[in-house]
C-alpha cells in the first residue's frame, strides 16, 4: 500500500497590482505565497534586505573590524576555531564570552574536555558570569546545548542580549558507546561521529537564528591524509592552511559562518628573555561576511588578556590610512592631531578614539551594522515631567448636619444632609 497522497492546498490570488513587469510581478506573488503558506519560517524576502536584521558582538579591536569587514561578529552564526595545541584557542573562546558580558549579556559553555581553570578564565571574563555545563559524552553535550538554548529564549524571547555558547570541544569529546563497552587495545572502534555532528549541528543552526546566539565550536587540528597520488601532489604543493582538517566531519566547516584557524607566531619575552606568552594569528579561511584570509596577529601573554596593539597599528600604518606614518617604531598622523612621533601604545588609544575608529571604518570600507547592547538601553524612556502645579481651589461650607434616618422609625444610621453649594474661592 502507499503512502496517501499529501493534500494540496488552495492556490493563492495574487490579486490586483500596480505593475506589469513580470519580473516585479514574480517577487510580488512569491511574497504573498510565501506570507500566506509558509508563516512558521519566517516568509522571503529579496537579497537587498538580507542584511537588516543582523546585529553585531562587537568587537575592540579596529584591524579585528577591518578584517571581518563588520562591526564585530554575527548573532545567530556559527565560528570554527580550529588550530594545534596551544595556539590559545579555548582563551579565544573565553575572549568573545568577555565581550558579551561586559555587554550585559549571556556566556554558558558545554565542556568536553574539562581541562580549564578558574586562574586561566578569570583573564578575560569574570568567573561568576560563565555557566559550565561539564558533559560526560558527544551525547550529553549535544543535549545540553539544546537545554541551553531552550533557556536563552525563555530569558531572553526577543532576542536582545548578546549570548555567546561554546562548544570545547568536539575533539575532546567522546561517544557513549565508547565508555559503555569495553574496548581492547588495537580493536576497531565505532564510528558514526560525523553523522551525529551533521544532525547535531543541522538543529542547533536552526536554535541559534531563533534565539540570536553566537556559537562558538572548538576543535582540534591534524595532518590531512592523503588518499591517492593526486592528492598527495596536490597536498604537497599547497599552504598548510589547506593541509589541517579536524574530528567530527564537515558538517561544522559547512554551515560556520566564520572558520578561523589560529598559529603559533613566535615567544613574547620579556627584558631578560624570559617567555611570558605567544604571538598567534588569527586566519579566518571562511568569512561569509567579509572576504576570506584576513588576518590578525596578536600577543597572548600569561597572566593578562590579548594585546593587539603593536600588530593593528604596524598592520594599518604599512597601508598608509588616514595619513599614518611610521619610523623606526614611532608614528604620527596629521589628519588625526599626532604632529609629533609616538610609540604605538599611545597611537593605539588615538586610533580607537571614536571619531578616529570612524575614520578608519569609512577608509576601508567596513559595513556598518546594529551593535548588540545591555538591555538597560532597550528600555522605554523614562516618563515626560509632572505638569506644574494649578493654584488650589478651597471651597467652603457650612457644617454638616446629621439627623436620624426617616424611612426606618427604628434605625440609628445617620444620615448626610449637604449645606448650601457655596462658589470656590480661589486663593
Amino acid at each position: 500500500m502507499g503512502r496517501p497522497k499529501k493534500e494540496k492546498g488552495p492556490d493563492v490570488e495574487l490579486g490586483p497590482s500596480t505593475t506589469t513587469d513580470p519580473a516585479a510581478l514574480a517577487r510580488e506573488y512569491a511574497r504573498k505565497v510565501a506570507t500566506e503558506k509558509f508563516k512558521e519560517s519566517g516568509g522571503i524576502i529579496t537579497a537587498d534586505h538580507l542584511d537588516d536584521n543582523l546585529r553585531f558582538l562587537t568587537v575592540p579591536d579596529l584591524l579585528m573590524q577591518i578584517q571581518l569587514g563588520r562591526p564585530g561578529y554575527a548573532m545567530g552564526r556559527i565560528q570554527t576555531i580550529i588550530g594545534f595545541e596551544g595556539v590559545s584557542k579555548s582563551s579565544k573562546m573565553y575572549w568573545q564570552g568577555g565581550l558579551a558580558v561586559r555587554a550585559g549579556g549571556l556566556f554558558h559553555i558545554v565542556s568536553l574536555e574539562k581541562a580549564d581553570s578558574t586562574e586561566h578564565i578569570k583573564h578575560y571574563v569574570d568567573p561568576e558570569q560563565v555557566v559550565i555545563w561539564p558533559a560526560r559524552t558527544l551525547e550529553e553535550g549535544i543535549e545540553m546545548s539544546y537545554e541551553i538554548q531552550r533557556i536563552f529564549k525563555q530569558v531572553d524571547p526577543k532576542g536582545l542580549l548578546p549570548k555567546v555558547q561554546g562548544l570545547d570541544s568536539v575533539a575532546g569529546s567522546t561517544m557513549e558507546a565508547l565508555l559503555e563497552e569495553e574496548q581492547e587495545a588495537g580493536a576497531k572502534m565505532p564510528g558514526g561521529i560525523g553523522k551525529i555532528m551533521a544532525d547535531f549541528v543541522n538543529v542547533m543552526k536552526e536554535k541559534i537564528v531563533d534565539t540570536q546566539t553566537f556559537w562558538s565550536a572548538i576543535n582540534q587540528a591534524r595532518d590531512k591524509q592523503a588518499i591517492g597520488k593526486i592528492e598527495a601532489m596536490a597536498l604537497q604543493w599547497a599552504p598548510q592552511i589547506e593541509k589541517l582538517c579536524a574530528k567530527g566531519g564537515r558538517a561544522l566547516p559547512f554551515h560556520s559562518t566564520y572558520f578561523e584557524v589560529l598559529e603559533q607566531t613566535g615567544r613574547v619575552k620579556d627584558a631578560e628573555k624570559i617567555i611570558q606568552g605567544l604571538g598567534i594569528r588569527c586566519t579566518w579561511k571562511k568569512n561569509k561576511l567579509g572576504r576570506p584570509f584576513g588576518t590578525v596577529e596578536y600577543d597572548m601573554v600569561y597572566g593578562q588578556s590579548f594585546d593587539f596593539s603593536e600588530n593593528t597599528v604596524d598592520t594599518i600604518a604599512m597601508s598608509g590610512a588616514c595619513g599614518l606614518k611610521v619610523k623606526e617604531k614611532r608614528y604620527w598622523s596629521e589628519e588625526l592631531g599626532v604632529t609629533k612621533p609616538v610609540k604605538y601604545p599611545e597611537m593605539y588609544e588615538i586610533m580607537h578614539q571614536p571619531e578616529n575608529r570612524e575614520k578608519f571604518l569609512k577608509y576601508f570600507n567596513v559595513v556598518p551594522g546594529v551593535e548588540m547592547k545591555p538591555l538597560s538601553d532597550y528600555a522605554p524612556p523614562p516618563p515626560p515631567p509632572p505638569a506644574p502645579i494649578q493654584e488650589s481651589i478651597v471651597v467652603s461650607s457650612p457644617p454638616i448636619a446629621l439627623t436620624e434616618c426617616p424611612f426606618e422609625e427604628d434605625s440609628n444610621i445617620p444620615v448626610i444632609i449637604p449645606g448650601p453649594t457655596l462658589e470656590p474661592t480661589i486663593v
